[in-house]
C-alpha cells in the first residue's frame, strides 16, 4: 500500500510528525528555495515524499543535518548517549502502542509512499 502524506490519518502521531518536521524543513532560514517548494508540495498533497530524494539541495541538507548530528553526539559523555538511547527507545516504544498506523509501518505491513 502506497500513501502520500495527506491520504494517511491526520489523527495518526506518526502523520502529525512528519508533518512537523516537514514544516520545520520548509520553514528553516537558509533553506533552499528549491527544497522548499519540494516540501511545500509534499504538505499541499501535490507530491509524494520519495520526490523529496531527488529534489535539488536535499542531499546537501541532509549531510549538513548528519554532519551537526554527528558533531553533537560526539560531544557527550557515555551516560548522555545512553540517557538519549532510553528516551528514543521509549517515545519508539510509546509511538507502536499508540498509533496503528506507525505500528503497521514498523511491522513491514504498509510500505508508506508518502
Amino acid at each position: 500500500m502506497m500513501m502520500k502524506l495527506t491520504s494517511m490519518p491526520s489523527d495518526s502521531a506518526i502523520t502529525k510528525r512528519i508533518r512537523e518536521s516537514l514544516q520545520t524543513i520548509s520553514e528553516a532560514q537558509g533553506c533552499d528555495p528549491r527544497l522548499r517548494e519540494a516540501v511545500d508540495d509534499i504538505l499541499a498533497g501535490r507530491s509524494d515524499i520519495t520526490s523529496l530524494l531527488s529534489a535539488p539541495g536535499a542531499a546537501e541538507a541532509a549531510e549538513r543535518g548528519m554532519r551537526t548530528l554527528q558533531q553533537q553526539q560526539s560531544a557527550l559523555t557515555p551516560e548522555q548517549r545512553q540517557q538519549q538511547d532510553e528516551v528514543a527507545r521509549a517515545r519508539g516504544e510509546e509511538l507502536y502502542r499508540s498509533d496503528s498506523l506507525a505500528r503497521a509501518i514498523m511491522l513491514g505491513r504498509i510500505s508508506v509512499d508518502m
